[in-house]
Formats: C-alpha cells, sequence, structure tokens
C-alpha cells in the first residue's frame, strides 16, 4: 500500500496542468520502484497509455488521476550534500515537514545533552 496517495485533476487546455502532468510522468519514470500514477482518466475514460514514450498529451480535456508514492520516509542521516524538494508537489510538502521535525528533535537533545 502507498504511503501516500494523491488525487489531481488536470485541466489539459491550461498550461500549468500540463506542466504539473509533464512533471509527473517524468517522476513516475525517473522513480518507477516507488512513485506510480494510477487510474488515469481523460472525461472519465480510462488512458493506459500515459506512461507509454509515444503518448501525446491532447490539448484540452480534463484529466483525473491518483499519484502513489510508496516510500515517503527519509532519515536526516540518510541526507548527504544538498537535498532539493520541489515543495508544489504535496507528498514532498509532507517529506519537508517531516524532515524538520527530526531535525529540530535531534537538535534540540543535542542541546539538551551540552546545556
Amino acid at each position: 500500500a502507498p504511503e501516500y496517495r494523491h488525487r489531481f485533476e488536470l485541466d489539459l487546455s491550461r498550461e500549468a496542468d500540463r506542466s504539473m502532468l509533464q512533471l509527473l510522468i517524468e517522476r513516475a519514470s525517473w522513480y518507477s520502484s516507488s512513485e506510480k500514477i494510477v487510474d488515469p482518466r481523460i472525461e472519465g475514460v480510462a488512458v493506459d497509455c500515459v506512461m507509454n514514450p509515444r503518448w501525446r498529451m491532447p490539448p484540452k480535456g480534463r484529466l483525473a488521476l491518483h499519484y502513489h508514492v510508496l516510500r515517503l520516509s527519509i532519515e536526516p542521516e540518510m541526507l548527504r550534500g544538498h537535498v532539493a524538494l520541489d515543495l508544489e508537489l504535496p507528498w514532498e510538502r509532507v517529506l519537508a515537514s517531516s524532515l524538520y521535525h527530526k531535525i529540530r528533535r535531534r537538535e534540540l537533545r543535542r542541546l539538551s545533552v551540552v546545556g
């Protein structure tokens, strides 16, 4: 079962929604073991070819889909170097908040030992 699910309803005549769909397709391809597009539908009709590289996005129509993130947890110790999160994506906002609280708790524990 996915750790995080989000339903998108996109208007393909809007450039911002087209960009979001393109981002979701790219992410589902890059992170295929942990992120999935599920049950895409254009005007209520199932579309099974969204992840096919030859599929062309129609210029208009309403596309609904579920986006599943299978693993959402990251421990601060796992991070090396810089981390960039796309805060337009709701699950990355959840991840950013979780990381912030974990790092804050760790720092407060460290300060209580030192102080």
